[in-house]
This record gives C-alpha cells, sequence and structure tokens, in this order.
C-alpha cells in the first residue's frame, strides 16, 4: 500500500483564503480630504483598482498617495547609456 503524505504547511498554505493574501492599501488625497482603505487588487492603466465596502473601485494614481504594503513604487529608471562600450 502506498502512502502520501502531505507536509502540515503546504496544507496550511493552501487553506489560507484569497483574501488574506492580498494586502490592504489606502489612497489618499493630497489634501487629506479623501481616503479609501481597501484590499489591492491590481493596477491598470494608471489606476489603482481596490476592493472598498464590498465593491471594486478605480482610482487614479496620479490623484491619490497610496500607503501599505502593496502599493507601486513609480521610481524613474533611466534607459542604459548609449554609447562607445568596445573603445
Amino acid at each position: 500500500m502506498l502512502r502520501i503524505f502531505i507536509p502540515a504547511a503546504l496544507v496550511a498554505i493552501v487553506a489560507i483564503p484569497s483574501t488574506a493574501i492580498a494586502g490592504e492599501i489606502v489612497l489618499t488625497s493630497p489634501d487629506l480630504t479623501v481616503s479609501f482603505k481597501g484590499e489591492f487588487i491590481g493596477f491598470h492603466r494608471d489606476h489603482y483598482i481596490i476592493k472598498y465596502s464590498e465593491h471594486e473601485i478605480r482610482v487614479p494614481a496620479a490623484k491619490m498617495l497610496c500607503t501599505g504594503d502593496d502599493c507601486l513604487s513609480f521610481e524613474t529608471v533611466a534607459p542604459p547609456e548609449v554609447g562607445n562600450e568596445g573603445s
């Protein structure tokens, strides 16, 4: 008889609901008058997509400040210099 043992850690990872994996972010307007706290779902066409009050909303990234582990970094990466590499 062949027995298959599944490590307890693997079972625990599979049993975690997907909402526990997604991170929470807070989007706040620069003047601090508006804020949304919700589950980060994604980023598409310069908009954060979050689950807020049981609804999926899209918020323009350029108009909000983001705090939380799942916030995106918009650091500018300089292209590599083109020149005389072989000289």
